[in-house]
């Protein structure tokens, strides 16, 4: 509590919907099909990635040591205020990568 007091909440806030937007970028940059509110000021903090078999491409991302979690029929990401916009994009790419492989098994 005592290092989001110090950042303010307001700020956090702040640079996740900045974190969101990017990450909703970045996913149709790479042809990833983006699931939720086409308004950011809708959106809660994970995004969902729509992929195949997501219980499979959850357990690959696990074995890569990136946390996901699947959901319906998507792969919902959730980055904070210390994720870094590199990070996203390599998680990103890893949910390519790994759709792909489960898509073509």
């Amino acid at each position: 509590m005592e290092i989001i007091n110090e950042l303010q909440p307001s700020r956090i806030e702040a640079r996740i919907v900045e974190l969101s937007q990017f990450a909703i970028e970045v996913a149709r940059d790479m042809g990833l099909e983006y699931v939720g509110p086409s308004h950011i000021s809708e959106k809660g903090a994970t995004t969902a990635i729509r992929v195949p078999d997501p219980p499979s491409v959850e357990a690959l991302l696990r074995e890569r040591n990136i946390v996901a979690s699947a959901r319906g029929e998507v792969i919902r990401i959730a980055p904070h205020f210390f994720t870094t916009k590199n990070d996203l994009e390599q998680v990103l790419g890893q949910v390519k990568q790994t759709a792909e492989t489960v898509a073509d098994a």
